[in-house]
């Protein structure tokens, strides 16, 4: 339980009077992050933070209130959605480390948003002007607007501000720990001065990306480079207005990555399609949005051509499989031509499909005895006798399906994931059917009647 701090205690819960230099505490923690001039992520600054909580917890001691602030915001994840968060009733950028729906149906995070209070708002808020560190400066003002906002608590206006200029300076400086950190932190700030209306900051978030991207992105590494390009040109929000230059600058250097990325590393090797593919694809969508069919055909025929050579030196299954690929992106981009003539060399491939097949067999023994000892119960009788057997022995015991259900409510985990794979299996076969029980049996399933759900 979060308390408020103590004006004579320090947040390890030691008697200011009494406190020695040497012990982890809150501010011996957060210095340590001040005087980096490396680059960390919030998730280091929690981390060291949530070992702290550990060892107040684990001595019986009290967890304060500035403890407990500046680990809700450095844990809380950001672009929540983004990563594949589910949507929780927050509507926030920020979400929490896990969740699940609780009994009533509602989303239950961790942390909660109920810990967010206007204390803590009003710490954040604080906290974001004293910071010296621009990541922490950056996270500070981001969690309290975006909180703010969300509780419709006051905050100050000039948080978002406050965030924006932090993340630029993280990015001229080199600060974040990973450029797909940096893209994601920019793209973050390029939001929040959209909506601020900001011109100012608009251009200069924009102008900072770019430069981000130049500083950073490596041909060969295919996760460093494209977000310029996707998110000031391909996607580019509403109220964004770049010049022209800055629109044929960006383009002309994705045209340059797809030139380097089509010549191999080393001579006599091949280039690597995937990463053509890449930069291909986000060519062909901007040159068919603008009505540049030429340069549609130009550089889809580079990505085809990629994977034609590629598809040489590989088994012919592998082949067919590029190669469908290829021929997939040509009609979604209306060359028909080129999809059929794929199609000719793909039919050609199907001989060589069939000769590089192998066989693949395995075998098991059963002792004829513990087969008929299995069978020999469920096998005697009239024909209509045997059928029942058949069906009431391996259909699943109604008792059975309850108890599973019982558990995947206590645990809140996916019915089908905690079914062994036959049930699983049955199961899906099963809906199609009514529900009736004979001799205590689950014989018939179907949509209107689940009783695992």
């Amino acid at each position: 339980m979060s308390k408020q701090p103590k004006a004579d205690r320090t947040s390890d819960g030691v008697p200011a009077a009494d406190a020695q230099p040497g012990p982890t505490t809150t501010g011996s923690i957060l210095e340590s992050f001040e005087a980096r001039v490396t680059p960390f992520s919030p998730v280091e600054v929690s981390s060291a933070l949530g070992r702290l909580r550990r060892e107040l917890d684990d001595a019986g001691q009290d967890i304060l209130f500035d403890l407990q602030a500046e680990w809700l915001a450095a844990t809380f994840i950001p672009d929540y959605v983004g990563q594949g968060g589910k949507r929780s009733a927050w509507g926030t950028y920020y979400g929490p480390v896990s969740g699940a729906p609780g009994r009533d149906g509602n989303w239950i995070g961790f942390p909660g948003i109920d810990e967010v209070t206007p204390e803590v708002l009003e710490y954040w808020d604080r906290r974001a002007r004293e910071a010296r560190h621009p990541t922490l400066r950056a996270r500070y003002g981001d969690v309290a607007w975006d909180f703010g906002r969300r509780l419709k608590i006051d905050v100050s206006s000039d948080l978002p501000r406050i965030a924006i200029d932090a993340t630029v300076e993280c990015a001229e400086q080199k600060l974040f720990e990973h450029c797909v950190e940096g893209f994601r932190q920019l793209d973050r700030a390029l939001r929040l001065a959209l909506s601020l209306r900001d011109a100012e900051r608009i251009a200069r978030v924009a102008n900072t990306l770019i430069a981000y991207e130049d500083q950073t992105a490596e041909d060969r590494l295919a996760g460093t480079w494209g977000f310029a390009f996707d998110t000031l040109v391909q996607n580019r929000p509403k109220g964004l207005v770049l010049p022209v230059e800055v629109t044929e600058k960006i383009v002309a250097d994705l045209e340059g990555r797809l030139a380097r990325l089509t010549q191999p590393v080393e001579p006599g090797t091949l280039a690597e399609p995937f990463k053509v593919e890449r930069a291909a694809a986000r060519l062909a969508s901007y040159y068919r949005k603008v009505g540049r069919t030429a340069d549609v055909r130009r550089v889809l025929g580079i990505y085809g051509d990629a994977f034609g050579q590629a598809s040489q030196n590989a088994s012919a299954n592998l082949a067919a499989g590029w190669l469908e690929r290829v021929a997939d992106v040509y009609r979604d981009f209306d060359l028909h031509a080129e999809a059929d003539a794929l199609a000719v060399v793909i039919q050609e491939l199907g001989p060589r499909r069939v000769s590089e097949m192998k066989p693949v067999s395995s075998s098991v023994e059963i002792p004829m005895d513990e087969v008929e000892r299995y069978i020999a119960p469920i096998t005697t009788g009239t024909i209509e006798q045997v059928l029942v057997k058949i069906a009431a022995h391996f259909f699943p015991r109604r008792a059975s399906w309850r108890s599973k259900s019982t558990k995947w409510r206590a645990s809140r985990c996916s019915v089908l994931g905690s079914l062994d794979n036959s049930s699983t299996m049955m199961a899906v076969w099963l809906r199609r059917w009514d529900l009736w029980t004979r001799t205590g049996r689950v014989i018939w399933f179907s949509n209107q009647h689940r009783p695992w759900l």
